[in-house]
């Protein structure tokens, strides 16, 4: 079984140069919470990928010192800042079958675009630092549309809600 993990960074900043922007103090907080149900969830994360934008970049960090994964084994590369629909496809579909558990980190809509391509499901779309969980049977190389089924997707919980217990 092959899954890949799709996300979206964690909010933003205002201001600065898109690529540039960092997380804002409340897209921390967000990686963070995701990142720990990732944990959680005792994910195997064997390759992250990214786009290098700061923001992007940034989450995908967050996410990968939650789970206990090299920081320094990220992959980016240039075309995956804002990667269409199509650069996306091609990654995933060049991916080693030796890997079953994939980790990826982009940018609206595309991003979205992705799960809703692979799914055959439309849905609102990904907020900031929430992940779809998708999976299947194929290999890498025969993902394609309408071939993935969705597992869940991971949304940042308002920990502030939260119930404390003595």
């Amino acid at each position: 079984m092959k899954t890949l993990y799709i996300a979206r960074h964690a909010e933003a900043e205002k201001g600065l140069k898109d690529f540039e922007r960092n997380l804002s103090p409340h897209g921390y907080r967000q990686a963070l919470n995701v990142g720990k149900q990732l944990f959680e969830k005792n994910v195997k994360i064997q390759q992250i990928w990214a786009s290098p934008a700061i923001r992007t970049l940034t989450t995908a960090q967050i996410f990968a010192r939650q789970i206990r994964f090299d920081n320094d084994l990220i992959e980016t590369r240039e075309e995956l800042y804002n990667a269409s629909l199509r650069i996306w496809l091609k990654l995933i579909q060049s991916f080693n079958d030796n890997h079953n558990e994939i980790l990826i980190v982009g940018h609206n809509p595309h991003i979205s675009y992705l799960v809703e391509f692979f799914t055959g499901d439309v849905f609102e779309g990904l907020g900031t630092s929430h992940i779809a969980i998708v999976y299947s049977s194929k290999s890498w190389k025969e993902w394609n549309e309408k071939t993935v089924s969705l597992e869940t997707i991971l949304k940042p919980i308002d920990e502030s809600f939260e119930k404390i217990s003595n």
